[in-house]
């Protein structure tokens, strides 16, 4: 519990130091605004907007707001191929595809560089990320979980190994047709059979956003005609 405490408090002690290194803060068309009046659109519960930091050529940090949610209707069958090349494991039909996607030069855990993925570093997520994808896998039977990491990204993962969920976009072509937008802490995105696809920007807990899925939610971005 101590250690729990303790890790607690180093993350927010580091939203803290990051949120006083912000220079400026950008609306979603890029325009300047003012920090209360970003702060006030990105915290709001009913908000439509999450966020994505990231330095300028002079060390400037900078936040900007983006869309919280995307919705659309990708080619299902160029997906899979793609998924099944790249994790050499053969899905079915039916498979509904959980994905994460961490971006490069994400600022969001600076003590955890997320260009450089070392076993360590790796090891270090999985602790939260094997919990959460057994989770999902246990109650929603037909979903598969994968995280993916945008190029450019090094990546020290095991893809030889059967129990492996970690890889590497080598062809972006994750980044080009689902996250099409860079996110603080990254994106979620959950791939139904017949293509229609939502994306959560952001800062958010798997076990959270794979309820998307459910009718109710789903409808939402998709009403039943």
């Amino acid at each position: 519990m101590p250690s729990r405490i303790l890790f607690l408090f180093f993350v927010l002690f580091s939203i803290t130091s990051n949120a006083q290194r912000i220079k400026y803060h950008l609306d979603i068309e890029g325009k300047e605004i003012k920090r209360k009046e970003f702060d006030k659109l990105w915290r709001n519960r009913d908000s439509a907007y999450s966020r994505w930091d990231y330095e300028t050529k002079d060390s400037s940090r900078v936040a900007r707001l983006i869309p919280q949610y995307q919705q659309g209707v990708i080619n299902r069958n160029d997906l899979k191929e793609y998924l099944e090349k790249v994790t050499n494991k053969k899905f079915a039909d039916s498979t509904i595809f959980f994905i994460s996607y961490t971006f490069t030069n994400d600022l969001c855990s600076p003590q955890y560089s997320t260009n450089n993925y070392t076993k360590e570093v790796i090891d270090h997520w999985k602790n939260l990320t094997d919990a959460r994808k057994a989770s999902i896998e246990e109650n929603y039977p037909d979903i598969v979980r994968l995280d993916f990491f945008e190029q450019g990204i090094k990546l020290q993962n095991a893809p030889s190994d059967s129990t492996e969920y970690y890889y590497s976009d080598d062809k972006n072509l994750l980044r080009e047709i689902i996250f099409r937008n860079s996110a603080w802490c990254g994106s979620r995105a959950l791939i139904k059979p017949n293509g229609q696809t939502v994306v959560y920007n952001g800062e958010s807990i798997s076990t959270q956003v794979v309820q998307l899925i459910e009718n109710k939610n789903w409808n939402l971005f998709f009403p039943e005609e």
